[in-house]
């Protein structure tokens, strides 16, 4: 991992045949060339072969991950930006606010938000909302600061 490049860090679970999963990997990968990547993955399974890509890898037990152990993986991999794959979308994680802790460690909020589990109380304080897709993106932009990523993940 080299000094020199931005260092982007994604909060997902990882490593299986999950939706969720497979928009970081193609995320990763799209970003491997020019950025060092890092995954603070949620849950214990295993990594399955196509997963396996050259990003730094750190595991927690479940969906919920401790604030104290967020901010060390922010701080000790010096992160630019953190891109939160469905954040709260699916779970709470019991009133943490790890958007703000990765603020207040000087990186980058992103969010990756899927439609069907929308609600604007999801919105959190982002500074950039990613969306999947052309029918999200019109709906978000009337609302908050976002971008919309033309080309499929998946191609």
């Amino acid at each position: 991992m080299s000094k020199n490049r931005k260092r982007i860090g994604f909060l997902s679970y990882f490593g299986w045949g999950r939706g969720q999963a497979y928009v970081t990997l193609c995320y990763a990968k799209m970003l491997i060339p020019e950025y060092d990547v890092y995954i603070l993955k949620q849950g214990e399974n295993p990594i399955s072969d196509e997963f396996k890509v050259d990003v730094s890898i750190m595991e927690v037990p479940g969906y919920n991950v401790d604030p104290k152990t967020f901010k060390m993986w922010v701080e000790a991999n010096k992160l630019d930006a953190v891109v939160f794959n469905e954040y709260k979308q699916w779970e709470n994680d019991n009133g943490n606010n790890l958007i703000q802790i990765a603020k207040d460690c000087g990186a980058k909020a992103y969010g990756y938000l899927v439609w069907e589990r929308f609600h604007e109380d999801t919105l959190f304080d982002y500074d950039r909302i990613f969306a999947p897709t052309v029918s999200f993106e019109k709906f978000l932009r009337r609302n908050m600061n976002m971008n919309y990523l033309k080309n499929s993940i998946w191609s």
